[in-house]
């Protein structure tokens, strides 16, 4: 059976905004997609303001600033400011959580009108966190950072996890963490790696599902409806499929329109991931409603892990 799906290929009506500030990060994760892309000059402060008001005029209601890591521009703050003055009420931030360690940044930042902030959280212990993240110190700030985001009254604070070989295992762990913060809004994200690394750091499915059903499993039984992001091989995920998400198949936009759209075009199109349905599908129950196994983690695994639901 041979059938593929790209995630940025599904017609939807525009819904999320996300404008790219730039790929420095001031982390060195090991699983980084844009270690290579770095040396990209950064947007302009004008440019990004023509982004973000383009955005606004063609019915964008959301806005999503992300990176690279935007909290290290110093132009941040004017940028969320002409955000909220150009008419977006819903401004969302992602973030390594480093600079939120510093209670004046964390209430300019509110002050100047980010609604939502999203934190990347790689482990729930120091050990982990800062090896994967290649920052000694980077998860004592991020807990500083959360303590300072919830005393300046943000409420909406998610939580990102990006699910690899070095940390499924305390993907538990994270959870309960997750539920002291009553965090809401929360995505582990089953790395999508650079062939150069890509068996270093990717898990094989069958050996993380566990770990990422317990998880799952632990924000359901508490009212929470946290979601797996791009699944390579979503049939071990049965008892949560309505869980499953694939990145760039919400309903959003990335907006790559400046003079240096062709730098961003092609560092973001090396991000695409393709699913393919396999022989062994055509006895799933879910066939129809299920894109199948990535095919870079084919490419590296092959299709043996595949197990048809009934």
């Amino acid at each position: 059976m041979n059938a593929s799906w790209m995630t940025t290929s599904e017609p939807m009506r525009p819904h999320t905004a996300k404008v790219l500030l730039g790929y420095s990060c001031n982390n060195h994760c090991v699983f980084c997609y844009d270690r290579y892309h770095k040396n990209i000059p950064a947007k302009t402060t004008q440019e990004l303001r023509e982004e973000i008001s383009s955005a606004f005029r063609q019915g964008f209601p959301r806005l999503l600033l992300m990176g690279g890591e935007p909290t290290i521009r110093r132009d941040i703050m004017a940028l969320v400011a002409h955000a909220r003055k150009t008419g977006f009420h819903d401004i969302m931030l992602t973030t390594n959580g480093r600079m939120l360690a510093y209670p004046r940044f964390v209430s300019a930042l509110v002050a100047s009108g980010v609604s939502q902030i999203v934190i990347s959280l790689c482990g729930p212990v120091a050990g982990v966190h800062d090896a994967l993240t290649g920052s000694p110190g980077s998860f004592e700030q991020l807990m500083r950072g959360v303590e300072n985001v919830r005393r300046a009254g943000v409420k909406n604070l998610g939580v990102n996890t990006t699910v690899v070989a070095q940390n499924y295992k305390y993907l538990p762990a994270i959870a309960d963490m997750l539920l002291k913060w009553r965090i809401q809004r929360t995505e582990f994200i089953y790395v999508a790696a650079d062939r150069r690394v890509f068996r270093r750091v990717t898990p094989r499915v069958s050996e993380a599902a566990a770990f990422i059903n317990d998880a799952l499993g632990r924000g359901k039984a508490n009212g929470y409806f946290w979601k797996l992001v791009n699944a390579p091989l979503p049939c071990y995920f049965g008892p949560f499929f309505d869980h499953l998400s694939y990145a760039g198949g919400e309903n959003n936009t990335l907006f790559v329109t400046t003079r240096k759209t062709p730098f961003y075009q092609k560092a973001e199109a090396k991000k695409r991931v393709f699913w393919t349905l396999c022989g062994k599908c055509a006895r799933c129950s879910k066939k129809h409603s299920c894109r199948g196994i990535s095919m870079s983690y084919r490419d590296a695994f092959g299709d043996k892990e595949v197990r048809p639901l009934s």
